[in-house]
């Protein structure tokens, strides 16, 4: 929601006056406010929902058949894709663009439920990223002890990226995963 806000300079001691201030203005969104604000996408009022994490970032499910660069479903920062190895060989791609202006992101798997800290346990996912052309510029298998994968993509130039979710020897299926991107803090 938007509204107005209004600010009143006043001079530190009666009668002076200021030639030159400078105003700072900081916004910060609350997760379980109730309210949708800055870079949050749902409001969760801290629970995880089907439709949006506890950090208050929405949750779609892949749309297959999602297996190539020219099928790739969106992805935006602060969103979440949910998805599945359903056959053995499966893969799922999905697209985000990078801005005129360069940028740096990460991604990871998480279990279903977005738990980083549960390790991934009988999912253990490859996650790739490739360039417009489809080729690979990063890859990571198993991170922080965990089978869940993350990248951190380094600054992007402008243009369309994808990432890529597989299962890592390809020879086993994954019945749920998450995919989180975001901006490189």
């Amino acid at each position: 929601s938007s509204a107005r806000y209004y600010v009143q300079m006043a001079a530190l001691f009666p009668g002076s006056t200021a030639d030159n201030y400078f105003v700072r203005w900081a916004y910060t969104s609350v997760c379980g406010d109730g309210v949708v604000s800055g870079s949050e996408t749902c409001e969760s009022a801290g629970v995880e929902t089907a439709v949006c994490t506890r950090a208050c970032e929405e949750v779609l499910t892949e749309l297959e058949s999602n297996n190539t660069i020219n099928l790739a479903d969106p992805i935006n920062t602060r969103q979440v894709r949910t998805g599945a190895i359903g056959i053995i060989g499966d893969v799922d791609v999905y697209r985000f663009n990078v801005p005129a202006t360069t940028a740096r992101y990460q991604a990871w798997t998480t279990e279903p439920t977005g738990d980083f800290a549960a390790s991934c346990t009988g999912r253990d996912t490859v996650l790739e990223l490739l360039d417009s052309a489809g080729t690979v510029l990063l890859t990571n298998d198993d991170t922080g002890g965990t089978s869940c994968s993350f990248l951190d993509t380094g600054v992007l130039a402008a243009g369309t990226y994808y990432l890529r979710v597989r299962e890592f020897a390809d020879n086993a299926l994954i019945a749920g995963y998450q995919l989180h991107l975001d901006y490189a803090h």
